[in-house]
């Protein structure tokens, strides 16, 4: 768990050669926790690893580079290329197997950045369409000339 946390991000771009130390790591950890008796393991070593996974090799959201040197250093989220992903997701799933706890704080971590833009529905009569209609109350494509064609052709 200790070489996931201080592995630097070697992934540039989707298009890169996925970084397989990383994924060798997230692999030797998924295959030991398998074969882990208790979920002891998984709480104890989730709480390292969860939010490490989720804010850097998954969802984190790349710096803004102000010159060439920066584009260079900031490379975030380390698991770029869908073979890393698959990894990283994996060893997600095998922390939260089987263990209440680490599947709690997943969950948690994962939604944290929704809540502020989910707006709780208290009424029985709640239609998301309704809201997102404009000023008009109309809604639908506005035609161009050419949208029947395209319509067709959908």
């Amino acid at each position: 768990a200790e070489l996931i946390l201080g592995h630097p991000p070697r992934e540039m771009t989707t298009r890169d050669a996925p970084d397989t130390l990383l994924m060798g790591l997230m692999k030797q950890l998924v295959t030991l926790l398998s074969w882990a008796p208790t979920a002891d393991l998984r709480r104890d070593v989730g709480r390292l690893l969860i939010e490490h996974v989720l804010s850097n090799c998954l969802f984190a959201e790349p710096a803004v580079p102000s010159s060439r040197e920066d584009l260079r250093r900031a490379r975030p989220p380390a698991c770029k290329t869908d073979a890393s992903r698959r990894m990283a997701y994996a060893l997600l799933g095998a922390l939260c197997e089987d263990c209440e706890e680490t599947l709690e704080l997943t969950a948690r971590l994962a939604l944290s950045d929704l809540r502020p833009s989910v707006r709780q529905v208290d009424s029985w009569g709640y239609s998301p369409s309704r809201e997102e209609r404009g000023g008009t109350g109309l809604v639908g494509l506005r035609n161009l000339g050419n949208t029947c064609y395209l319509n067709s052709t959908l």
